[in-house]
């Protein structure tokens, strides 16, 4: 099933045809997310207003009816796939960084409450993975995270997904409101 995060609709769809073949809703990732290469100073208002609905807004809008449902069902993980940008200092748009900085505080208050219900919210903030997303970054910044990394090397998504399928599976029972930082050793 696919759909778009920014309409409402889609998610209402994704949602109510995701319940019905499923029965439950067991697994919960945020990854969508866009970027653009703005300063700050020449950012518009329909940039930042773009990146912050995309990479914010749909975090609200996808994670509400499906948090819903995980407390009725009294269990459920979600993952957010945040950013190292939101972390450190990078050569990264403010609004993308301000995006995934959010997502930050996202997981970490709602895993407070999510917890009493038996659901676990936690967050992986990622280095450069080999993604549509890394091969639209300016080439200088590919270089630069070459270097920065101990791998040497942008992560392979299948790296990632590693990591996630551990973090929302029952074999990660007691990890909750944690952000776990998978970068090849970029920011270490």
């Amino acid at each position: 099933m696919q759909g778009d995060v920014s309409k409402k609709a889609d998610i209402d769809r994704l949602f109510t045809e995701t319940k019905k073949t499923f029965g439950k809703l067991d697994i919960l990732v945020n990854n969508a997310a866009i970027a653009r290469g703005d300063n700050f100073a020449t950012t518009t208002d329909r940039a930042w207003d773009e990146v912050i609905d995309t990479n914010v807004g749909s975090l609200f809008a996808v994670t509400k009816p499906i948090y819903k449902q995980m407390i009725r069902q009294r269990q459920g993980s979600i993952l957010n796939i945040t950013s190292i940008g939101a972390m450190r200092a990078l050569p990264t748009a403010v609004h993308y960084a301000t995006s995934k900085a959010a997502m930050i505080g996202f997981t970490k208050c709602l895993s407070r409450e999510a917890g009493t219900f038996g659901v676990k919210v936690n967050a992986i903030a990622a280095g450069i993975f080999d993604t549509e997303l890394a091969q639209a970054l300016p080439e200088r910044l590919l270089q630069m995270h070459h270097f920065w990394t101990s791998a040497g090397r942008l992560g392979r998504p299948e790296e990632l997904a590693e990591y996630a399928a551990f973090m929302v599976s029952d074999r990660n029972s007691f990890m909750n409101g944690e952000v776990v930082i998978v970068d090849g050793g970029a920011i270490t």
